[in-house]
């Protein structure tokens, strides 16, 4: 690695560097999971790796072990959980009429990188989501897939609808080469029995920190895959909005690319332009020596009457064709979950859908059963279209509306 690139991982009790001004590897120590040592650790090694003086084009990645997210999830078209001075957030991008995901880091660990934003190009990123560019399943737009991160201090699971990023699980604890394989089962079977999502359907990956699961390693019928740092390092991609994203226009090569974006445009309205004229052109030699169109047989009147009545028809063989026994079993909540359905409806046309209206105690709770109808094979898509606060004289908690889309 050049003097102009330094890489610097931060483990749950040690920051790793190499690369800049270092002749070898450096690693500094500080007691497990504190902030205060994680941060004063990293502004040493940054100390030390970055060479001195201006040094322009320069890159800095720096990747962040699971240990050091926090996971938050909210509804659709629901608030994000309000920020924390201590903590900064790195909302994943959110797919549409799907629960929102969010990481939090400790601030102090983000305020130490900030003075390097200058010359310096920055690349942040946390190891659980470099894991699912490893596995793979990223660029699978239609499929739906979960991957679990083993890390020495962390077991993190992710789950994808196709490039979005729905839904994460983070146990934190120690994590020995010796139990790591029924760690990782005893977690995953656990999580399948709470979370409807991570066991059904979609592929699933494993991806392992070196030293605690061997490639190849079966479990839960999945084989493991073991990644370095080095295999890490040069996936930069991240799934999380992390706050030093450079600005793709500068520098020189910046002004070029917009240039020629400009010209493309140009040529793109030019040729568009002249098909539209050419189309004119044969409009109008066709209304020349096209022959006489046929009488109607019909009325206008008779016309609409007859359309209607087909939409009519149309609309009842697909209302007897529903799978609704599919659908209520896929729409019941599960009990105890304190989320209740007050009606439902199914809705026919054009866009079919199923129209669910209830209650649950708490936010969390309605983005759970949200979550859990989503997961559902039998829909194609759901979201979650209204949402009020219930008053305390109607039992308090949260009244909302699901609409649900399924395959005929």
């Amino acid at each position: 690695m050049s003097r102009t690139e330094v890489y610097l991982q931060l483990a749950g009790d040690h920051v790793l560097a190499h690369g800049g001004a270092l002749e070898r590897e450096l690693r500094l120590s500080f007691p497990p999971r504190d902030v205060a040592g994680a941060s004063a650790c990293l502004a040493e090694a940054l100390r030390l790796a970055v060479p001195p003086g201006p040094s322009g084009g320069g890159t800095l990645r720096v990747h962040f072990g699971g240990i050091w997210l926090r996971w938050l999830t909210w509804p659709w078209q629901g608030t994000p959980p309000a920020e924390s001075p201590d903590w900064v957030a790195l909302p994943a991008p959110q797919a549409f009429r799907m629960p929102g995901v969010m990481a939090r880091v400790p601030s102090s660990l983000v305020d130490v990188l900030r003075p390097y934003l200058g010359p310096w190009r920055l690349e942040c990123a946390a190891t659980p989501e470099l894991a699912v560019a490893v596995s793979g399943r990223r660029g699978e737009q239609k499929n739906s897939s979960v991957v679990a991160v083993v890390e020495p201090d962390c077991l993190t699971f992710l789950r994808l609808n196709g490039s979005y990023l729905v839904d994460v699980y983070a146990q934190p604890g120690v994590v020995a080469a010796s139990t790591a394989s029924a760690q990782v089962e005893e977690a995953w079977h656990r999580l399948a029995l709470r979370e409807v999502g991570f066991s059904e359907g979609g592929e699933r990956a494993i991806v392992s920190s070196p030293g605690l699961l061997s490639t190849g390693t079966e479990i839960a019928g999945v084989r493991a895959v073991v990644v370095d740092a080095q295999s890490l390092q040069r996936r930069p991609a991240a799934l999380l909005a992390w706050p030093f994203d450079r600005s793709p226009w500068r520098g020189w090569k910046g002004v070029a690319c917009a240039a020629s974006l400009v010209l493309v445009i140009m040529s793109l309205v030019h040729l568009q332009r002249a098909l539209r004229e050419q189309a004119v052109r044969h409009e109008a030699r066709a209304v020349v020596t096209a022959p006489l169109a046929p009488a109607a047989t019909r009325s206008l009147a008779e016309q609409k009457d007859r359309s209607a009545r087909i939409t009519r028809i149309n609309d009842a063989v697909r209302l007897l064709n529903a799978p609704v026994e599919a659908l209520l079993a896929a729409a019941r909540p599960a009990s105890g979950s304190g989320t209740a359905l007050l009606a439902l409806q199914l809705r026919t046309g054009k866009e079919q859908a199923l129209v669910l209206e209830g209650t649950a105690a708490t936010m969390q709770g309605m983005a759970d059963y949200v979550k859990m109808v989503a997961a559902k094979p039998v829909f194609t898509s759901v979201w979650l279209s209204r949402h009020t606060t219930a008053s305390p004289e109607e039992g308090g908690g949260f009244h909302f509306q699901i609409e649900a889309r399924w395959r005929e």
